[in-house]
């Protein structure tokens, strides 16, 4: 999203090809949004799964470990577990994050300056669509972000002292 918000803060500086060029950023706004509705719908189920299994896992991990002192490799998989649902949530935040600054990053691209009025009408086309939410989410309910990592914390943690009373 920064790439072709870049190239179009680099269009509106040139004045030969301006318009095709805004027209090949338009272009590549709408693979963007594509690529990520494909990602979307393709992961998913699966990361449903894993907000599930990763939930029940790091409890019952949580569990084993406080009845035993020993290091072994109960220890890694709950690292794992906790990674393999982080990183996920990350990224999706970081997107989500990027989708919201990407309005004003077109707006800011020096539109204004330029007299082709043509580009003038195609600017709030652009900016109205990249105002349009995005986020990844599992099983179509839950948006992944970090607010959903730290909720998969706290409800673990509550699971594991309800297990060990």
């Amino acid at each position: 999203m920064k790439l072709y918000c870049r190239a179009l803060e680099d269009a509106m500086r040139s004045e030969s090809r301006r318009h095709e060029k805004i027209v090949a950023v338009i272009e590549e706004q709408r693979r963007t949004y594509e690529y990520i509705a494909l990602i979307q719908d393709t992961f998913n189920i699966w990361l449903g799964l894993i907000y599930v299994a990763t939930m029940i896992q790091m409890c019952t991990c949580m569990y084993h470990i406080v009845q035993s002192f020993n290091i072994d490799v109960r220890y890694i998989i709950f690292v794992i577990s906790i990674i393999h649902i982080y990183l996920p949530c990350r990224y999706a935040a970081n997107l989500k994050c990027m989708a919201a600054e990407t309005p004003t990053l077109i707006y800011c691209c020096g539109w204004e300056s330029v007299s082709d009025l043509r580009i003038k009408r195609m600017m709030p086309f652009m900016v109205a669509r990249s105002q349009v939410i995005v986020e990844i989410t599992a099983f179509n309910m839950f948006a992944f972000d970090m607010e959903l990592f730290v909720w998969i914390m706290k409800t673990s943690y509550s699971m594991f002292t309800l297990m060990r009373s």
